[in-house]
């Protein structure tokens, strides 16, 4: 009996995350791929997202991956994320959107 009362505080200490974002700031995920270049394997992150009915797929440099991961930890807004990716036209669509929502 003391072993499965150890079991259920060891499970009650690793909890999982309830951050989530508030409905309407979309939703998205990190996701890595793996791409052979010249005989060797790379892996690359890409950003998958959905927002007002729009989907899309960004790819996340390098550089830009640390951000990213922290963003998507903190459950910030998708146009926030998609912002620091130089999220383009998409972005503008939805800020547009959002604008005449309000």
């Amino acid at each position: 009996m003391n072993n499965s009362l150890s079991k259920n505080s060891s499970q009650s200490q690793i909890s999982p995350s309830k951050n989530r974002r508030r409905k309407g700031e979309g939703n998205g995920f990190i996701h890595w791929r793996t791409i052979t270049k010249d005989g060797k394997d790379y892996p690359q992150a890409y950003y998958h997202w959905q927002e007002n009915g729009e989907k899309g797929t960004k790819y996340i440099p390098k550089k830009l991956l640390g951000d990213i991961q922290e963003a998507e930890a903190a459950k910030r807004p998708v146009v926030q994320i998609l912002r620091l990716l130089g999220g383009g036209e998409i972005m503008i669509f939805v800020a547009y959107t959002e604008y005449i929502k309000e």
